[in-house]
């Protein structure tokens, strides 16, 4: 898979999981003290600027209460 492409599915996360995130009314600090990791770390997720393991993406979706295929997806957001 090209860089391009990956870019744009890391930036796909990013934007879901802040969609999700506010859906639940969180701010980044209270979704990045439930992961177990830093708010820069999870601003960066957000932002696309870095990929996460598969481990973090799991515990993502079970935080956020979505299903990991939600997620990973390379459509964007659905309508809620």
């Amino acid at each position: 898979m090209d860089e391009d492409k990956l870019a744009e599915l890391r930036r796909l996360l990013g934007a879901k999981v802040v969609f999700y995130r506010k859906l639940k009314g969180w701010n980044q600090l209270k979704l990045a003290d439930r992961l177990g990791i830093t708010r820069q770390y999870l601003s960066k997720i957000e932002h696309g600027q870095c990929s996460c393991s598969v481990e973090l993406l799991v515990c993502i979706s079970t935080v956020l209460g979505v299903d990991i295929a939600e997620l990973i997806n390379s459509k964007g957001l659905r309508e809620e």
